[in-house]
């Protein structure tokens, strides 16, 4: 069951178009307010002159205002300013840009603030203690990048993690959740890795029973279980 998400999906492309000539149309009558008024001052022309950004503007096309001869080169800079000006903006948004992954837009859609209570150390640990578990909280799903907080699923939450190959799974989370898990641990991998990072650690808190048919991890099988045996 899905809902129709209403948050928002970005700025789309007559927004931009909008805001883009907007900004255009008053940069143009700042530049040339800004150099009518420098100018008139520099060549001493236009005495009272109104200090209406939209007066002078129509009023040098309609020629009731004099364009000061200084103003040309008054209107040069400002739009060399102006220019570098928008160029640095844009350099920073691109860099901006190449700085985020591929999944930065699903951020929009995820949890924030107190939609992440339950994940919580103290969710978690609330939860663990209500099902009579201690000394653990759960698995530790990951660190959000907004406040740096560690989420856990308790001890009574499943996790489904659906990944391409080559993502870290494996080492960003199976490794770890068995390295913590508190009691027995069934796992099961199509290459040695797993097997390889946790064997010695799991040793250490019990039985490791590796059943290697195929011979992937650890060379001759010292032991076989057919359960084929049964029929």
């Amino acid at each position: 069951m899905s809902a129709t998400n209403k948050r928002s999906q970005g700025v789309d492309g007559s927004t931009i178009a909008l805001l883009i000539a907007v900004v255009t149309v008053f940069l143009v009558l700042g530049v040339v307010w800004g150099a009518v008024a420098l100018g008139s001052q520099l060549d001493g022309v236009n005495e009272g002159q109104t200090s209406d950004p939209f007066e002078v503007f129509f009023g040098v096309l309609r020629g009731k205002v004099v364009w000061p001869a200084s103003a040309t080169w008054i209107v040069a800079v400002l739009g060399g300013a102006v220019l570098a000006l928008g160029i640095l903006v844009a350099v920073a948004a691109a860099r901006a840009r190449g700085r985020r992954s591929s999944v930065d837009a699903a951020a929009t859609h995820m949890g924030k603030g107190r939609q992440l209570q339950s994940l919580s150390a103290s969710g978690a640990r609330q939860t663990a203690q209500r099902l009579g578990v201690r000394d653990w909280v759960g698995v530790l799903i990951g660190i959000t990048v907004a406040g740096r907080q560690r989420i856990y699923a308790s001890p009574e939450d499943m996790i489904t993690l659906v990944a391409g190959p080559r993502i870290g799974k494996s080492t960003a989370y199976v490794i770890p959740a068995i390295a913590d898990a508190p009691g027995a641990v069934l796992t099961t991998s199509n290459k040695r890795d797993v097997l390889d990072a946790t064997r010695e650690l799991r040793a250490t808190k019990g039985q490791v029973w590796a059943f290697d048919p195929q011979s992937i991890a650890l060379g001759s099988p010292t032991w076989w279980w057919n359960p084929l045996s049964y029929v």
